[in-house]
């Protein structure tokens, strides 16, 4: 008698989301299309299917937003956002934003982000420890983007004030609400045409989940992919999406890490993870940290 338990994938259960790699690998070899009937969406696992759905965007547009919140309010994505336009508004101003972030425009300001990291980290030495989140994180990428268009330090915004995670509803979409997505040709990603994957269908007006996270572990694509390994030689992952949509920020984001980690490991050499006073970020779509406290020494 099989006593193997039926796939469940919620994206709202934080129980779930501590962990989520054991069901993300059961998913791509099992139901690798994984429907969840309680809020109504389908979900690809894959790196292959996730990395053809990210560039598909005539049939898999961004206009309904990229949150399943979003798709399933039947209320239009906000206008002006890299993130939710589509072609040909979005490649005008991709066009424009690419100029500035550009590899060689973060080498140049290599120095300036250097020092930050020294005078934010410097008034840490000799204490107990610090947040790697709201002492450097939450302030770093704003600051670097202040640094590329010559802003001025106390003029540049940062999220380091917000201690406290987003709050995300779990409302099921209506019929109501999927008819008013159709006709403004919008989706997230919402379906704007049936498409077909592993011998299904995924109809017009659905909501299809990527998981890029659940990509970047594929057997198939990378050995042991579940295996933290520092030598692993890949030509690309999808951690930073890819096609049109591909972060903008991926060319801040490298050369950040490598200069916050260097001028940490000048300073703190030895130092141990507090995880009883960590604190995970809760969305739907995101896995990440609201705090990271470590203990020097």
């Amino acid at each position: 008698m099989s006593t193997t338990t039926e796939i469940y994938y919620d994206p709202y259960d934080f129980e779930i989301d501590e962990d989520p790699y054991p069901v993300w690998r059961r998913m791509r070899e099992e139901d690798p299309l994984y429907y969840n009937e309680k809020y109504d969406f389908f979900a690809l696992s894959r790196f292959d299917d996730v990395e053809d759905c990210l560039k598909n965007w005539q049939q898999l547009p961004s206009g309904s937003g990229t949150l399943i919140e979003m798709i399933n309010s039947g209320q239009p994505a906000p206008r002006g956002l890299l993130l939710f336009d589509d072609p040909p508004i979005h490649d005008a101003f991709r066009g424009v934003f690419s100029r500035v972030f550009t590899p060689r425009k973060m080498y140049a300001i290599e120095p300036q982000v250097r020092q930050f990291c020294a005078d934010t980290l410097d008034r840490h030495v000799g204490g107990e420890g610090f947040d790697f989140i709201a002492d450097l994180g939450a302030q770093m990428p704003m600051r670097v983007i202040g640094m590329l268009l010559g802003i001025p330090s106390p003029n540049i915004p940062t999220n380091g004030a917000r201690s406290k995670p987003i709050a995300v509803s779990s409302p099921r979409r209506s019929r109501r609400s999927s008819a008013m997505s159709r006709r403004r040709r919008s989706r997230a990603r919402y379906v704007d045409a049936d498409m077909k994957f592993h011998g299904s269908t995924v109809p017009e007006g659905t909501t299809l989940v990527l998981f890029n996270g659940s990509g970047n572990r594929y057997d198939r694509r990378f050995v042991d992919g579940d295996d933290f390994d520092i030598h692993r030689r890949i030509d690309h992952h999808l951690a930073f999406g890819y096609g049109i949509h591909f972060c903008l920020g991926a060319a801040l984001a490298r050369p950040e890490g490598r200069i916050a980690l260097d001028e940490v490991l000048n300073r703190f050499p030895d130092w141990s993870v507090d995880y009883e006073r960590a604190e995970m970020a809760r969305t739907s779509t995101v896995r990440g940290l609201n705090r990271l406290p470590v203990v020097v020494g």
